[in-house]
């Protein structure tokens, strides 16, 4: 199981959000998120969230998380199996072309899909964009879906289609 929650940094929820969680501007509607898809998705109330390699994960069994943002937008994925997530928004970015050591002819938004697709098996282990390179993405399961603006991608090392 899969599920994606998206939300414009924009809102404006009055939420408690415990002070080891505010790292970042997008930090109050990512809690909201996970505590919001946590209840909707799992029927979970109470947890905690701990990070490994600034990876997030919830104290519970088999509830696992990936969090991600570009422009103003937060996307969380929720799934009952280790899961990777990424959002990005198409535009040209010389910068991913030679982070993943490609030509910069390509089309930028082939050069942003397999950008997105290596950051979400980063973000699955854990790791640091320095590793990106590291991975081959045939060897992944990945869910995508397009917008005319967006990319996001999905990935475990499980079937994604169960």
């Amino acid at each position: 199981m899969i599920r994606i929650l998206l939300i414009n940094n924009s809102f404006n929820k009055e939420i408690d959000v415990p002070i080891s969680f505010i790292k970042n501007k997008y930090s109050k509607n990512e809690y909201f998120l996970i505590k919001y898809g946590l209840k909707k998705f799992f029927d979970v109330d109470n947890f905690e969230i701990y990070y490994k390699n600034g990876k997030p994960f919830i104290n519970i069994e088999n509830v696992y998380i990936s969090i991600s943002h570009d422009r103003d937008l937060i996307l969380c994925a929720f799934s009952d199996k280790l899961i990777g997530a990424d959002i990005q928004f198409y535009e040209k970015n010389i910068k991913i072309n030679r982070l993943l050591s490609i030509d910069e002819n390509i089309d930028y938004k082939e050069a942003v899909d397999l950008f997105s697709k290596k950051e979400s098996i980063v973000k699955l282990y854990g790791k640091s964009l320095k590793n990106i390179n590291d991975y081959d993405i045939n060897n992944y399961n990945f869910l995508t879906y397009k917008t005319k603006n967006y990319v996001i991608n999905c990935v475990s090392e499980f079937d994604l289609n169960y």
